[in-house]
């Protein structure tokens, strides 16, 4: 899967502006406007839910939901259940650093290959950068 910063950014800022501190999977899903009867799409909506998962930038509300709500029958065919997902502190870091544009064009500009490591390092270069611009430092 090539990793799309632009709706990891969508799923992030959905998340941000629910009124509530979590949404279910259904209700994210169509805000992103996922249509839950196209395998593909569900398909790509659980990677990168399970991706933001594994960064520690979203968890979900069930300990014993280890599968995000999602349970493949069959490549790429999902059974959905309702859970509940949270945006964690590392979450908000990854988007804070993602809504700044002067931080997010500095950064995004130096990603030649997006990979799951780069987007982890996101809050921290944003943190490098702001160092390096408004006080002088380099942190290296």
């Amino acid at each position: 899967m090539e990793i799309d910063l632009a709706f990891i950014k969508d799923i992030l800022l959905i998340m941000k502006d629910n009124t509530s501190h979590r949404i279910t999977n259904l209700n994210l899903a169509k805000e992103l406007k996922i249509d839950l009867k196209d395998d593909v799409k569900i398909d790509l909506f659980v990677g990168y839910i399970k991706f933001l998962g594994d960064l520690g930038s979203l968890e979900c509300d069930s300990s014993t939901e280890a599968n995000f709500g999602f349970r493949e029958t069959h490549p790429s065919s999902f059974v959905i259940s309702p859970v509940n997902y949270r945006l964690t502190a590392k979450g908000y870091s990854l988007l804070e650093a993602m809504q700044d544009e002067t931080l997010w064009s500095k950064i995004s500009s130096g990603i030649k290959n997006v990979t799951k490591d780069t987007v982890k390092q996101i809050p921290s270069l944003a943190i490098q950068l702001l160092l390096t611009s408004c006080l002088g430092t380099n942190t290296n």
